[in-house]
């Protein structure tokens, strides 16, 4: 085996022009891969373990009687401008109610529509299918529906009249359909205004969902671009040089473009709860290129760049590995729970800081030797 270190090393230290070469076609091909990975939502029903009482029940209920489907809701909510003006106080209000059937009847277009309800259908129904005008009728009907057992009104209007609300049901296959279809219900409250002092809002779980899928990937770019700024700042910080600092970040730099570009190209997506994968990888990976760095500069003062890279490389791979193996399983191990979530996160990482060793040990020494040969060759011209 030391042989072959020693062998490894000496390459390297021969022929750094042509590791980096190598390096830089995989570093193209992961950029390629990388434009590949999906941003999904989490689809929970297929990520929470099959075999527990309660989830069985449900998936049978689920069967029996039919799949819920996606819903989402309009609120609107009274916010006036101006006090003592004209505007909307109440939902009871019949200019609110006949919103409500608008947007209600507006979302019925839908194709992919399978129901709509809210409080205008209610008193349609107890008002012999008529849409009641006047405030006092439906004053009236909402009271008289909540003095009974069940009230009618309670699941879609507040107690203190301030906001109704119209669900909207639909049947969605994936992710693109669903927004789809919220994205349709959106331009129908853009382009029908309600009354003054209404304020109209689209929520619910799959609205929310979208929002967070549009927000991965700024989030990621961001919480990756900080983590790479700290990370570099705190290695110049150890090495009191910029060009080692900089170097010691190309283990992380191309090894977290190799993992992506690997996950591209296998059909893997990221989601909220693996989008913080980078930051991770940045943080752990980064050790393999700071000792190869280290390693390198206490074996250059004894020897020139080519004799310090040869040495470098049997010393630091070894140490390297075991711990690069210990994470590698450790992360791997999650994919043994029963979230597959969780799962998830571990193999990205797992992946992530292999691919951040593999870096460690071809593109920082090569790149070392480069740059300390240049540098040499520099001060002898200078002499």
């Amino acid at each position: 085996m030391n042989r072959l270190l020693e062998g490894y090393g000496e390459f390297v230290a021969r022929r750094p022009y042509l590791v980096l070469s190598a390096c830089l076609l995989v570093l193209v091909l992961g950029m390629a891969g990388s434009t590949l990975i999906r941003q999904t939502t989490v689809d929970f029903s297929e990520q929470i373990p099959k075999d527990i009482e309660s989830i069985q029940a449900f998936n049978f209920i689920d069967d029996e009687f039919g799949g819920t489907g996606s819903s989402v809701l309009y609120a609107v909510e009274i916010d006036p401008d101006y006090p003592g003006s004209s505007e909307s106080r109440d939902v009871r209000d019949p200019d609110v109610i006949a919103y409500l059937d608008l947007l209600g009847s507006s979302a019925r277009t839908i194709e992919r529509v399978t129901g709509v309800t809210s409080a205008a259908d209610v008193l349609s129904q107890y008002n012999g299918g008529i849409l009641p005008k006047s405030k006092e009728t439906i004053t009236g009907l909402i009271e008289s529906g909540q003095e009974g057992a069940h009230n009618p009104y309670s699941a879609y209007i507040s107690p203190d009249y301030s906001v109704a609300v119209v669900r909207v049901s639909y049947d969605a296959q994936n992710d693109e359909e669903s927004e789809e279809v919220v994205n349709e219900l959106l331009q129908i409250a853009a382009e029908t205004p309600g009354p003054g002092g209404t304020r109209t809002t689209l929520t619910g779980s799959p609205v929310t969902n979208i929002v967070i899928f549009r927000q991965i990937g700024p989030t990621f770019a961001l919480t990756g671009s900080l983590s790479f700024i700290g990370i570099l700042i705190v290695v110049i910080l150890i090495f009191y040089s910029l060009r080692y600092g900089l170097t010691s970040l190309l283990a992380i730099a191309f090894g977290s473009v190799w993992a992506f570009g690997l996950l591209g190209f296998s059909g893997m997506s990221l989601n909220p709860q693996t989008s913080g994968a980078l930051s991770l990888i940045l943080g752990i990976g980064i050790d393999f290129g700071i000792q190869v760095v280290t390693r390198f500069r206490q074996e250059l003062r004894k020897a020139d760049p080519r004799e310090a890279t040869s040495r470098t490389l049997p010393r630091v791979i070894a140490p390297m590995t075991i711990s690069m193996l210990a994470i590698v399983l450790g992360f791997t191990a999650l994919s043994f729970g029963e979230l597959k979530f969780i799962g998830d996160l571990g193999n990205i990482m797992a992946i992530g800081v292999f691919m951040s060793y593999m870096a460690a040990i071809t593109v920082v020494p090569s790149a070392l030797m480069v740059l300390n040969t240049f540098s040499l060759k520099s001060l002898r011209r200078v002499k």
